[in-house]
């Protein structure tokens, strides 16, 4: 068995896993803007006991497929093992695992505040609705 697909099925028994990947490498399915993202290093994060959870994970051994949400939309990724450089356990107890050619701040300096920051700096700001009055005529309030 692979040694990043087994590395993954343990950590997910227990954690929510960042995978760090390379998201301009061959073969990496991600929406367009991540990747095109400066710095060739994205983190996802996975886990099967997620807010929204992953109904469609599959892992072989060339990779694994799931469902994500990106600014809210669905997204359907293909990510080969290949293009997998480190997973990050939430737990910072557990050991981060790098297999990284790509230098990655993140892989130096463990721990899941530095992991939890980058993710939120990330992450799309919730969009502001905007008020929309309509003059109803003959209606009542």
């Amino acid at each position: 068995m692979n040694e990043k697909r087994k590395a993954l099925e343990d950590l997910l028994e227990e954690h929510w896993v960042y995978v760090g990947l390379d998201p301009q490498a061959e073969g990496v399915v991600v929406p367009v803007h991540l990747k095109k993202k400066k710095g060739r290093y994205l983190l996802l994060q996975l886990g099967h006991n997620m807010p929204i959870p992953m109904r469609d994970f599959v892992m072989n051994e060339e990779g694994f497929t799931v469902t994500l949400s990106f600014d809210r939309t669905p997204f359907s990724c293909w990510i080969p093992w290949e293009a997998v450089r480190g997973l990050y356990p939430e737990d910072a107890r557990e050991k981060a695992l790098s297999w990284s050619a790509i230098t990655n701040p993140l892989a130096q300096t463990f721990n899941t505040e530095t992991i939890t920051e980058a993710v939120r700096k990330e992450e799309p700001q919730p969009r502001k609705k905007k008020l929309v009055l309509r003059v109803i005529k003959g209606g009542k309030a």
